[in-house]
């Protein structure tokens, strides 16, 4: 399922989101939001919509964060966490039972815990959020309350390139399996590629193996911050992927989220529109395709890269890309993903990883096609080979 990575930016699409069943959740991020616009959101929903809250501890590690509202919760830290922060027990209490009582005033759909950053699996900070999460289980089983405990996660992309300790690290999480029901994992992307669907192809198949092996544990595992490769999270087992029309809310990269002092999660530029396309499992910037395509090739082009969206028929009417508007191919990117998930949904693991590696398969023949029909404005796409690769691997150790 689908859950709006709430932030800056994709608000003003969230009741017909929600209207037109193409989310199951929110995400609450305490630097853009705060209780009485969370109570004033929620009487836009029509349905039951599930609730997480991301506390955004992790920000607390760093010098000068940009924190937002986050400064407005009175219970968060007033000072940089340290060793010495997190071993003050008198202080960690109040942030847990602020914490804690916070998350049931919004009503959130489990407890979830604070989280540190783990930039790898051997760090300090590895040994330090298993620690936190062993104080956090102790304090609230002192509370007697009923409801789930969620393990939060935040790890860098790098991270997953050591098997073996990211192996040590599941077997402590298993250890915790007892305690905590559900895991809210946000993976740090690295920032090396141009193309924003691209991985370190060792790092992306661990990253599956992750996702897999909580969930064979019996952990219920949502993977925020996701764009398209949300759609390997799922197939491999994540419960819920969440994602934003916005890309810096798609993939969390460390400079643009204001760690340090700089921030660019406003989005900097201005966003252009694009259009994305399941066949090519792709983002392709509409003043490109719409408006500097031979109208010989149209009809060839249409074929190749539509998603079969409520937009495709206007696109087919030849309209030019600044007759749309920026909101109209931003819903198209939610409508575009929800329906390729749904398409996973009801199907066992092994039907799944073969439905994707199909598609996977049938995007790089079609984008050698498109990039043969379009030469002027060739499309990336390593990621698709990287995702095959990973996928493959995937499927020959863990399904029989």
């Amino acid at each position: 399922m689908i859950y709006f990575q709430y932030g800056a930016r994709g608000v003003n699409l969230l009741e017909k989101f929600i209207n037109d069943d193409l989310i199951n959740g929110i995400i609450w991020d305490p630097r853009f939001s705060h209780k009485d616009l969370i109570e004033q959101r929620k009487k836009i929903f029509t349905k039951k919509m599930s609730c997480l809250f991301d506390p955004k501890f992790f920000y607390y590690e760093y010098e000068t964060p940009v924190l937002k509202n986050l400064e407005k919760l009175d219970f968060n830290p007033t000072e940089k966490i340290t060793r010495k922060y997190l071993n003050d027990q008198s202080k960690m209490s109040k942030y847990f039972d602020g914490l804690i009582q916070y998350q049931l005033q919004i009503d959130t759909e489990n407890i979830m815990a604070p989280s540190l950053r783990i930039e790898s699996f051997d760090s300090v900070n590895s040994e330090r959020q298993l620690n936190l999460l062993d104080n956090f289980n102790d304090f609230i089983s002192q509370k007697n309350i009923e409801k789930n405990k969620c393990i939060n996660l935040t790890i860098d992309e790098g991270a997953f390139n050591n098997t073996d300790k990211m192996n040590d690290f599941i077997s402590s999480l298993d250890e915790l399996r007892e305690y905590f029901s559900d895991i809210y994992l946000t993976i740090i992307r690295n920032q090396e590629s141009n193309n924003k669907l691209s991985f370190n192809q060792k790092c992306l198949e661990n990253i599956l193996n992750f996702i897999y092996f909580l969930n064979y544990i019996g952990y219920k595992v949502t993977v925020g911050y996701t764009g398209l490769e949300g759609i390997l999270y799922f197939a491999v087992g994540a419960t819920n992927i969440g994602t934003n029309i916005s890309q810096s809310l798609k993939r969390l990269v460390i400079d643009k989220i204001g760690l340090t002092g700089k921030i660019n999660d406003q989005g900097g530029s201005q966003a252009k529109s694009h259009y994305t396309s399941i066949p090519l499992l792709n983002y392709l910037k509409c003043d490109l395709f719409l408006d500097q395509i031979r109208e010989s090739d149209r009809e060839k082009l249409f074929q190749l890269i539509l998603s079969d969206s409520q937009l495709d028929n206007e696109i087919k009417t030849g309209k030019k890309s600044f007759e749309y508007t920026l909101i109209d191919t931003q819903y198209q990117y939610m409508e575009a993903l929800h329906k390729f998930i749904s398409s996973l949904e009801n199907r066992s693991l092994k039907d799944r990883i073969d439905y994707v590696i199909n598609s996977i398969n049938l995007a790089i023949e079609k984008t050698n096609e498109y990039n043969e029909l379009f030469q002027i404005a060739n499309l990336p796409a390593n990621h698709l080979t990287e995702w095959k690769n990973a996928l493959t691997s995937f499927k020959e150790k863990n399904i029989y």
